[in-house]
């Protein structure tokens, strides 16, 4: 927003009949310095409590079909500037595009767990390919449907005007390329913003630690020879970077017993187990303080617009780092996807002038350690750690 002088809105007063029976509102909570109606109604305000404030104006003029915008300006601190903007109806009807999609994920889930399936009969010739089929869809689903259901109930809660999921199919080896929800309004303040954003990877990773577990005790450990062998007969297997809530997870069940290890031995993943994985690198990629991600709107919260903006640089740059060490072309494709949504900014949201709560804050510093262990940590990428002078020996 450009500087903006008091003086430049002398005698502005295009709807003065308007401009004067929202004052009536804004007066109730605020404290008016200036008012003017350019494009917008706008006050020049200030406030001791600009969270319970803005909550009861939200609610006061939503009746007449707006709904306030209240921002922090260099060029006026320390007042603030109180915009209101017209409010979208909320769309109703059946959710038909939402069920659609859901079908067609369903189905791609089922064939990308019937593929998995089939590669089991080599381990296990008597598994039974619809019921192992059936587990992988449940357990994808579950963890994907989950992530996006807590994101809908928290929007519900707020009152936030939210659509349900639309999920994404896909080919294998995943069957989908997970969900979103469409948000039709904005949060009413950081603290929403935190709640709607957060919520979604909890909720996913809890389902992810259960589908984890489960698949962990479905899946055999086969001893290296074994595994050389079934390569020989031209059976494929592919190894899979191990987040460390995988370690932490394997040797818990291992010390309280329900597992045995046995010396040597790898683990070659249940299909069940497979969808555990797929849902840690999902929370963990979403909970990267990037762009409008689900760590991207705690980024915002915490950090406001300024700081979430560098701190989206800088999760960009480590991103791709990490992704490098898997696939460069892996990594190049999601960091330009990423860039095309860094475009946009974000808009935070209504109240972004009040601080977010202190219990937010150590939820953050919580979910920022989900992502840590959650992230699936190449071996390369360790290697290089350790001894980068030898990592980079070996390619010369």
């Amino acid at each position: 927003m450009d500087e903006i002088s008091f003086d430049d809105f002398e005698g502005i007063d295009d709807e003065p009949s308007f401009l004067d029976e929202l004052r009536t509102y804004v007066e109730r909570h605020f404290i008016i310095s200036n008012a003017f109606h350019e494009f917008m109604p706008t006050f020049i305000v200030e406030a001791t409590d600009t969270k319970e404030s803005m909550k009861a104006l939200k609610e006061e003029v939503a009746p007449l079909g707006l709904t306030p915008h209240l921002r922090k300006y260099p060029s006026y601190d320390p007042l603030l500037v109180l915009s209101f903007f017209n409010l979208d109806e909320r769309k109703t009807g059946f959710p038909t595009k939402n069920l659609l999609l859901l079908i067609a994920t369903i189905i791609t889930v089922s064939f990308a767990g019937y593929l998995h399936a089939i590669a089991l009969l080599t381990l296990r010739p008597d598994a039974n390919l619809i019921f192992e089929t059936s587990l992988f869809v449940v357990a994808v689903m579950g963890i994907i449907g989950m992530h996006e259901m807590g994101h809908f109930f928290l929007s519900r809660w707020y009152d936030i005007d939210a659509s349900l999921p639309y999920f994404i199919p896909s080919i294998p080896p995943f069957g989908t390329f997970g969900a979103f929800i469409s948000l039709r309004e904005l949060h009413l303040n950081r603290d929403e913003l935190f709640d709607v954003g957060v919520f979604g990877p909890l909720f996913g990773f809890i389902v992810t630690i259960i589908v984890t577990v489960f698949g962990i005790l479905l899946s055999p450990f086969l001893m290296p020879e074994t595994i050389q062998s079934l390569i020989e007969q031209g059976e494929g297997f592919i190894s899979l970077p191990e987040p460390f809530l995988f370690t932490i997870l394997i040797n818990l069940l291992a010390s309280i017993g329900l597992l045995v290890i046995p010396s040597g031995a790898v683990l070659v993943l249940h299909p069940v187990a497979f969808a555990g994985w797929v849902g840690m690198y999902i929370t963990a990629l979403n909970l990267f303080p990037i762009t409008q991600l689900d760590g991207g709107h705690v980024s915002r919260s915490l950090f406001g617009e300024k700081g979430h903006r560098y701190v989206g640089i800088v999760s960009l740059i480590l991103v791709f780092v990490i992704l490098a060490f898997f696939s460069i072309a892996s990594a190049i494709i999601i960091v330009l996807v990423l860039l095309f949504f860094m475009r946009a900014r974000h808009p935070g949201p209504l109240d972004d002038v009040s601080a977010i709560s202190n219990k937010r804050k150590i939820i953050a510093i919580a979910a920022y350690a989900i992502l840590v262990i959650c992230m699936p940590i190449p071996i390369s990428l360790i290697e290089f750690l350790m001894d980068p002078i030898s990592f980079f020996s070996q390619f010369f």
